[in-house]
């Protein structure tokens, strides 16, 4: 913006020419603090994209070395959203046969049938988690002893957008 006192209006009236190349002037300064201004927020955002990549470049190296926890991720209705490396070890699925699937096929038909599914979701979406050991199943219709919690992830508004799961396989502890 340009500051004008008193006496540059009065050399102004009297110089219609210095008024245009003030004017003039004044737009060039703004647009170029403008393009500054711009180029240092593209810089900012850069830079923000930056550490972001590397932060979730960190968190996904953390999550998929995990070799014993099947760690996956669900929706607020059950179906899988996200699988590592470890839970396609645990379970035989891999994520192209399980992503998008209820939950329910790692459960037991009983299990399935009796509600058991359904109310450790409502049990961990009420309480924030639910905790539970029990038999599990693995694709090659094998199964596997899993000491599991369901950890409830809220959105903004408080109600439930999914739930993360660490199951362990204590199969081999169980039986000995």
């Amino acid at each position: 913006a340009l500051n004008v006192d008193a006496g540059m209006l009065a050399l102004m009236a009297d110089h219609p020419e210095l008024a245009e190349r003030l004017r003039d002037a004044s737009d060039a300064d703004a647009a170029a603090s403008g393009t500054l201004a711009r180029a240092a927020l593209d810089a900012d955002i850069e830079r923000t994209a930056a550490a972001l990549r590397a932060s979730e470049d960190r968190y996904r190296t953390l999550i998929e070395n995990v070799r014993d926890h099947a760690i996956f991720l669900l929706d607020a209705t059950g179906r899988v959203v996200e699988w590592t490396r470890a839970a396609a070890a645990v379970t035989g699925f891999d994520a192209g046969s399980i992503l998008g699937k209820h939950v329910a096929r790692l459960y037991l038909p009983d299990d399935v049938q009796t509600g058991y599914v359904t109310d450790l979701l409502e049990e961990a979406a009420e309480r924030g988690h639910a905790q539970r050991k029990g038999w599990r199943l693995c694709r090659d219709g094998g199964r596997y002893w899993s000491d599991e919690i369901v950890t409830a992830v809220y959105n903004g508004d408080g109600s439930p957008s999914g739930f993360t799961v660490v199951a362990r396989d204590l199969t081999a502890a169980r039986a000995a």
